[in-house]
């Protein structure tokens, strides 16, 4: 089978010089104001080491509350730390300063992740919304790459930000698409949550950014935020309960009818639309939720990349002629290079669209 088309290349175009020069003010400013933070905290140590408490205190208040501003909280947080370290009974410069930083944490959450992930943040206090949120590691994939594979160890949560990709299984030599997941999934709770192998493939099926969470977070949590886990946990059973009831309908059996002839079939793209050339195969039975065929495949590789593709299809039916879309849910390798395609479709057929076709028993 021949490799579909590239999807085309995204690139941003080249930086103007112009543009460095039209910024180079921003750059002075923010130097400027590198140097005033500095000169703010040698100040502080310098009322310090004369015993001025209360200046110091009002000065790392100050400084901490520019930091929160310009959202570099590690350097804010720090500070904190000093603040206390200075002076512990500073209990309204500490209480307010740590109120600060966690609202000004939540101000730079962008509302399309809010958005996406609603559900878990409506379970989470704003300090736990904030760590958790702060913990997230981005990361993009290319289309085909695997994001994790069966059998590796692989301690991390991973949440689905944009774009699909396919979960499979190998069991006796044969890959299965277990699950296609897009963005407002998580992937990975198994092996995060307890001390387990990945039992499953991820790949990405169209570009993929993902953030995930590294299982030493949680340990990070356990003085300070002793909940969050447990929630995380939760939320992450939940969203597999709803995978399960979504998934139900499909696992229900349909008759198989035996269906000679031929089969024309193209990849989707993600957004449906028809990609590449055009392939044919022999068609080998059907029934109203999918079909099989065989398919000649000299690479062996590629008939793994078709696992978890949308195709669209043409073909002869008793009812006539008929355009179908679906999913590729399995490929097994059969003697010189055969392979049979199995594809749930999108929509269930009629029943009666088939009832002129010999039933297999």
């Amino acid at each position: 089978m021949r490799q579909a088309r590239a999807p085309h290349t995204f690139s941003l175009p080249m930086r103007k010089q112009s543009a460095i020069v039209k910024n180079s003010g921003d750059f002075r400013r923010g130097s400027a104001m590198s140097e005033h933070k500095e000169a703010h905290e040698a100040l502080v140590e310098r009322h310090i080491a004369e015993n001025n408490t209360q200046a110091a205190v009002a000065l790392l208040f100050e400084l901490i509350v520019l930091c929160a501003k310009e959202k570099n909280f590690p350097r804010a947080e720090a500070l904190r730390m000093r603040l206390f370290e200075v002076d512990a009974l500073a209990l309204s410069e500490i209480v307010k300063s740590g109120e600060l930083i966690e609202e000004e944490k939540r101000a730079a959450i962008s509302s399309n992740h809010l958005s996406t992930w609603a559900d878990l943040y409506s379970r989470l206090t704003q300090e736990e919304t904030n760590a958790l949120y702060y913990a997230f590691r981005k990361v993009r994939f290319d289309v085909d790459a695997p994001v994790f594979r069966q059998g590796a160890f692989a301690p991390r949560l991973y949440f689905i930000n944009a774009g699909k990709a396919k979960i499979t299984c190998m069991d006796n030599n044969r890959e299965t698409l277990l699950q296609r997941v897009g963005p407002g999934d998580v992937v990975g709770e198994m092996s995060f949550f307890s001390n387990t192998i990945c039992t499953r493939t991820l790949t990405a099926l169209s570009p993929l950014e993902i953030q995930y969470l590294d299982k030493a977070v949680l340990k990070s949590w356990q003085e300070s935020l002793p909940a969050l886990e447990e929630k995380l946990h939760a939320y992450c059973l939940a969203k597999k309960r709803d995978a399960e009831k979504i998934a139900e309908p499909n696992r229900r059996e349909h008759q198989r009818f035996r269906l000679s002839g031929t089969v024309s079939f193209q990849l989707l793209n993600a957004q449906g639309v028809l990609t590449g050339n055009d392939f044919g195969g022999e068609l080998s039975d059907i029934s109203q939720c999918g079909l099989s065929f065989h398919l000649k495949i000299t690479v062996r590789d590629d008939a793994r990349m078709l696992l978890g593709r949308m195709l669209g299809m043409k073909l002869t039916i008793p009812a006539g002629d008929a355009v179908l879309t679906g999913s590729v849910v399995a490929v097994h390798a059969h003697p010189f290079e055969d392979y049979a395609v199995h594809v749930r479709f999108h929509k269930l057929l009629p029943e009666q669209s088939l009832s002129s076709l010999p039933p297999i028993q």
